[in-house]
């Protein structure tokens, strides 16, 4: 049973990592900006991978400038889909010693933001070094070749789909920056980059502790408001999906309604309250998200001037949004869902006068 759930794990990243490979070079992945907290993210990759150097009784090392900002604008989902290849391949070919990420702040500057205004950046470089097996210079011009895996007879042993460094090298390219290595045979490695974020926060993240973890759950990601006289519907026949999702809102206290099929919904919109926003499923059986909102919209009841309709999805490539837009809906929000993306969505589409602000100090305003 192990080895058929190790082979089943190994073919689905190879599914995901050519489905990804694919969008990057057909150029139909976008990179989409939110707002996150490098520290928050760094955190959630170390208690990640630990389990993983700790079964090798290696040691994982992240260490962070306390000067970094807090806050920044980013794809945080490709980021850490970066990182966790780097940290993946280091962990992987160590035998012993260390696996270590740094994050340093090389500098502010200001820059002109999408719609022409000047905005404050930060560079920042992240590496993961190693001391693992190191690469022979002749290979280095191999590695992020597809499907291919270098010095295969030492490393034969190892699992991997010979992709994750031409998706990382793809990525970073998309994101106008480029990867960079060192490496000595034998000795390990090192694994650099370089990215530039638009500030939201400039105060110093401050000491990193990658050990500490929230006192709880809803502290993960705390909501800078509450809509307590909201009504969200929540639509996907997945109700681990809906559990999830149902777990980001809470923290907003809406007035929440689950439904598990096109059909479900329809019949909710049809004898409730109207709705204040629609959370829609693309891909469900029997009446997908589209065929579901196409009736909707056809029903004497679906006032759609006051509901609006965002659509999950896991479809991120290029002209994606354009697509629901001309279809009809107000948004759409790519899946996994980030409380942050959740939040700034909500704040977007819902009527202000249901939106109560939270003071610094928790208390509601």
């Amino acid at each position: 049973m192990a080895d058929i759930k190790a082979a089943s794990a190994t073919l689905l990243d190879l599914i995901n990592d050519i489905l990804d490979l694919s969008k990057l070079e057909s150029g139909k992945m976008d990179i989409i900006e939110s707002e996150y907290s490098i520290s928050d993210m760094l955190a959630g990759l170390y208690r990640m991978m630990k389990f993983k150097a700790d079964e090798k009784k290696l040691d994982l090392i992240f260490e962070v400038d306390p000067e970094i900002p807090r806050v920044v604008m980013g794809d945080v989902k490709r980021i850490r889909q970066i990182l966790i290849n780097l940290l993946t391949n280091g962990v992987k070919y160590t035998e012993k010693g260390y696996v270590k990420l740094s994050a340093s702040l090389i500098g502010t500057e200001q820059i002109t933001g999408e719609e022409g205004n000047t905005v404050n950046s930060a560079r920042i470089r992240i590496s993961v070094k190693d001391t693992g097996m190191g690469i022979k210079d002749e290979d280095i011009g191999r590695l992020t070749d597809k499907y291919v895996r270098v010095d295969e007879r030492r490393n034969r042993n190892i699992e991997g789909t010979g992709l994750g460094l031409a998706i990382t090298c793809e990525l970073l390219n998309l994101m106008g920056s480029e990867l960079k290595l060192e490496s000595v045979y034998g000795e390990g490695s090192d694994f650099g980059f370089e990215i530039v974020h638009t500030i939201k926060d400039a105060t110093p993240l401050g000491k990193f502790d990658p050990e500490m973890k929230p006192k709880s759950k809803a502290s993960v990601h705390k909501s800078g408001f509450t809509i307590p006289d909201a009504r969200i519907l929540i639509c996907d026949d997945n109700n681990m999906n809906i559990r999830v999702f149902s777990g980001l809102l809470k923290k907003m206290s809406p007035k929440i309604s689950k439904a598990t099929s096109g059909k479900e919904c329809i019949d909710l919109v049809a004898r409730e309250e109207p709705f204040d926003i629609i959370f829609l499923d693309h891909m469900m059986p029997e009446m997908d998200g589209i065929m579901t909102f196409e009736r909707l919209c056809k029903m004497e009841k679906f006032d759609r001037k006051r509901t609006k309709v965002i659509i999950l999805t896991a479809n991120v490539i290029s002209g994606a949004r354009q697509q629901y837009m001309d279809a009809g809906f107000d948004d759409y929000l790519e899946k996994p869902v980030l409380p942050e993306a959740l939040e700034a969505m909500i704040e977007k589409y819902l009527d202000p006068s249901k939106i109560v602000r939270n003071s610094e100090d928790g208390q509601e305003e």
